[in-house]
């Protein structure tokens, strides 16, 4: 149920469990994040390059999926 500023309670849709978004793992974003987390440690110790750039921007594309899917209101924060 969402509460307005104005007193009133709109229901929720009729059945939320079937939403795309609530069938992502409860625990996505978080590996997600450990993931990009991990990329970008290994990039870092990489010597500088092409490769390292590449490894980079691996890491933060890991890391975009994950505020993506946060903001788009996925689970497992």
């Amino acid at each position: 149920m969402v509460d307005h500023l104005d007193g009133r309670a709109l229901s929720a849709p009729a059945d939320e469990r079937l939403h795309p978004l609530a069938l992502a793992q409860p625990s996505l974003i978080g590996r997600l994040n450990l993931k990009a987390s991990d990329a970008r440690d290994k990039a870092r110790n990489m010597p500088l390059g092409e490769e390292r750039a590449e490894a980079m921007q691996q890491a933060v594309i890991l890391k975009n999926a994950a505020e993506m899917l946060r903001h788009l209101g996925g689970r497992g924060n």
